[in-house]
């Protein structure tokens, strides 16, 4: 497989997981009763939202104050596009995993 083949893959890859993250959900179909119940199992145990959104933030911060001190050719404007741009990089990730398993 030729390194072009490689990048191509990728590319469609993170092209189809974008378009899932920014797809409009009110286009959903009615889901069954089966997969209300399983969506319902899913998500009934997980952390509070505002407490997952609370904790990036902190690290983010804790990194854009601390990482420059470190390495001194980083700005702290890239170490925020970075974190601003990881949830979505890493939802297309998953994404792709999923599709590819």
């Amino acid at each position: 497989m030729e390194v072009s083949e490689v990048f191509i893959s990728i590319g469609m890859i993170l092209g189809d997981g974008l378009y899932n993250f920014f797809k409009d959900s009110s286009l959903s179909l009615k889901q069954s009763y089966d997969d209300q119940c399983r969506t319902e199992l899913f998500l009934k145990d997980q952390i509070p939202t505002w407490f997952a959104v609370g904790g990036y933030v902190a690290i983010a911060a804790n990194s854009i104050a601390t990482l420059p001190h470190i390495f001194h050719q980083l700005k702290w404007y890239y170490i925020l596009v970075i974190y601003l741009t990881a949830p979505t990089l890493a939802f297309c990730n998953a994404y792709g995993c999923g599709l590819t398993d």
